[in-house]
């Protein structure tokens, strides 16, 4: 009997809600978070954020939700932020869409708690000196991930194949290896993988972007690039509309957003 109850119960948990990731959460736990964040980094410029001010209409860099229960994005290019990313601190910003800590000094790998914000949208963190691989937790919900002018190796996630809302990929000029991944992104309009030391053919998929989405990877091959070894050049695909020189010009242009 006490199995037949048992089974019962296990049967009916399978159709109750899940509880909420983050349960309890609020612009207390988020203005928490960003202290944390800020006083575990130094910073050349004073930020102003403190805990007797208002985050969504004092604190630098901050935007809030329209009814002001929420950080939705954070904003702090060329702040002088110096030192590794603190892990488990912005992640517990679950309502955050845009992030951008571009041209700062941050340092070491990029904590996949950052990487992997459910509401995340839009994740800048080019020119820094991150290192390491590319978290495998990035969130699939991700429009705009720009990575460019940092150190990191290791191989472009697989991920990334499942991340049907990329609008925006910028990876250039790290030290990237192995093949790039068939990329079938209906929504990719930019992609930047120059300058790393990717090898392979360059997937059907990608052929339809500019060479100089390619450039500076000695060991890559195939349209829009020389041919591979013993291969014939195919015929030139129907390309998407110019791109951008930078991801953040496209995002700008398009979304009218600065970051």
């Amino acid at each position: 009997m006490q199995h037949l109850l048992l089974i019962a119960f296990l049967s009916a948990s399978l159709f109750l809600p899940y509880p909420p990731c983050a349960k309890g959460a609020d612009l207390n736990s988020d203005k928490q978070a960003l202290l944390a964040f800020a006083s575990s980094l130094p910073h050349a410029r004073k930020i102003n954020w403190t805990l007797t001010t208002q985050v969504c209409t004092s604190w630098v860099g901050v935007t809030c939700t329209p009814d002001g229960k929420r950080v939705r994005m954070l904003r702090l290019p060329a702040v002088g932020l110096f030192g590794p990313m603190p892990s488990n601190i912005l992640g517990k910003l679950d309502a955050l869409e845009v992030l951008s800590l571009r041209s700062n000094r941050l340092t070491v790998s990029l904590p996949p708690d950052v990487a992997s914000i459910p509401s995340l949208h839009s994740l800048y963190l080019q020119r820094n000196n991150l290192s390491g691989i590319i978290p495998t937790s990035l969130s699939s919900n991700l429009a705009y991930l720009d990575l460019s002018y940092n150190t990191f190796v290791g191989e472009i996630p697989l991920k990334v194949q499942n991340m049907t809302e990329l609008t925006g990929l910028s990876l250039q000029n790290n030290s990237l290896s192995g093949p790039i991944p068939d990329l079938h992104l209906p929504k990719l309009r930019y992609l930047n993988l120059s300058y790393n030391n990717l090898s392979g053919p360059i997937p059907a998929s990608l052929q339809k972007y500019p060479a100089s989405s390619f450039l500076g990877n000695a060991f890559l091959c195939g349209f829009p690039l020389e041919p591979c070894p013993g291969t014939t050049p195919s015929p030139s695909p129907n390309a998407p509309p110019s791109q951008e020189s930078n991801l953040e010009k496209f995002w700008g242009k398009h979304h009218k957003i600065i970051i």
